[in-house]
């Protein structure tokens, strides 16, 4: 039934989003802990739904490049929850898992964005290495006080940590999510 993301656990904000959204299902949600998985948006609009399979389409969406924090797995769909970073206002609902990139588990303080081009190679020395994000990949910002580079770090799916410098010009908007 319930299956927590990769181990991660929810703030109690969110809990409590999901609670007035979906009742039971915040019941069986793991203890507040400051780490949650966020993923970016690659599909053009991802729909949030009102429940996993079968559920309605509740008309609110997210567009590519937006990055969500990512509660619940069931199957094919995640739990979502979007704060828009200009209004403040929270989105949540069930969301398709083929519509978002890689996972990366953050804690509440961790700043990330979102690649934004179609490969996006780490910069070593200030030459371009081997090493490269596709679009997609949502990346932990470490420094960002560079002129035209940030220190980012990234987790792949076979858990190979990578942490160098990006282009800015290649990394969506930098914000908490």
């Amino acid at each position: 039934m319930y299956r927590a993301l990769r181990n991660v656990v929810v703030p109690a904000l969110v809990a409590s989003v999901a609670l007035l959204s979906f009742g039971n299902v915040a019941q069986s949600m793991p203890p507040r802990n400051d780490k949650y998985a966020v993923a970016g948006m690659k599909a053009e609009r991802g729909y949030f739904f009102s429940a996993p399979q079968g559920g309605t389409q509740t008309g609110q969406f997210i567009i590519k490049g937006d990055v969500a924090k990512l509660i619940e797995e069931r199957g094919a769909w995640y739990y979502a929850v979007y704060t828009n970073p200009q209004t403040g206002t929270v989105t949540a609902g069930w969301m398709l898992k083929h519509e978002f990139g890689q996972t990366l588990v953050i804690d509440n303080r961790d700043e990330v964005a979102m690649i934004k081009v179609e490969k996006a190679r780490f910069r070593y020395n200030g030459k371009p290495g081997s090493a490269y994000l596709v679009f997609g990949d949502v990346v932990k910002v470490l420094e960002a006080s560079g002129r035209d580079q940030s220190l980012v770090y990234y987790m792949n799916a076979e858990n190979v940590e990578t942490t160098g410098w990006i282009l800015k010009s290649q990394l969506g908007r930098i914000h908490r999510p």
